[in-house]
């Protein structure tokens, strides 16, 4: 069976294109700017959106295919097949950190919402607001899917746990830089920075004993 690190990336994604460091690298970037250059206003009606839906849930099919005939695996034995692991994931402690950190992040940014803030400071601590908005959301979900494609322990499983962890341990760690700097400058909010400081490092060291043999950070 060939390598399957070396044939895709498999889950490695964050979905923010504009601060990722592979878009030249990535088939899908490319793709989906083709798409919006065919359409200089973008898309502006709801048929249209569903087309396009459509038309990646078909080409993300087509991949996967593909992909499963070069690894020599029967995808239409696995449409028959339950293959999903039987994991409880509310039992699990790292799933259950993930999740509280997640909201309590979101509970943090929907406070910082209705507070007055001079808009000068708003505009300094966009870049932080922004990242903690959009990753807060990635780290619970990335270490859902992580846990669970481990316990299916076959070698795409494991795999996807890689590359899922990967992204959930760089989540916290772009979400720990926006905390410490929202923490610098907005001290009326010290109490609940502190706190998710506290619990993004303890979620930190969750992932790497979780996941360090298959992100080599053990011997």
């Amino acid at each position: 069976m060939k390598s399957l690190s070396k044939i895709a990336p498999y889950n490695k994604c964050d979905y923010r294109c504009e601060s990722c460091v592979h878009i030249h690298e990535c088939r899908l970037f490319k793709k989906e700017i083709g798409e919006q250059l065919k359409h200089e206003n973008g898309l502006k009606d709801i048929d249209a959106v569903l087309t396009n839906i459509h038309r990646i849930i078909f080409d993300t099919i087509s991949m996967l295919q593909q992909k499963a005939k070069e690894l020599g695996l029967n995808a239409e034995k696995f449409e028959e097949e339950n293959t999903d692991p039987k994991i409880d994931l509310e039992k699990i402690p790292l799933y259950r950190m993930g999740h509280d950190f997640s909201m309590a992040c979101f509970q943090f940014l929907q406070k910082l919402s209705k507070t007055r803030i001079s808009e000068k400071k708003i505009q300094r601590l966009k870049p932080e607001i922004e990242d903690l908005s959009w990753y807060h959301t990635i780290v619970s979900t990335k270490i859902a899917r992580a846990l669970t494609s481990q316990a299916a322990g076959d070698e795409f499983g494991l795999e996807d746990a890689k590359n899922s962890a990967t992204v959930a341990r760089s989540a916290v760690n772009i979400c720990l830089v926006a905390l410490e700097n929202l923490l610098e400058h907005l001290p009326d909010f010290h109490h609940d920075l502190e706190h998710l400081l506290q619990v993004n490092l303890q979620l930190n060291n969750g992932i790497d004993e979780q996941f360090g043999y298959l992100l080599n950070l053990t011997d």
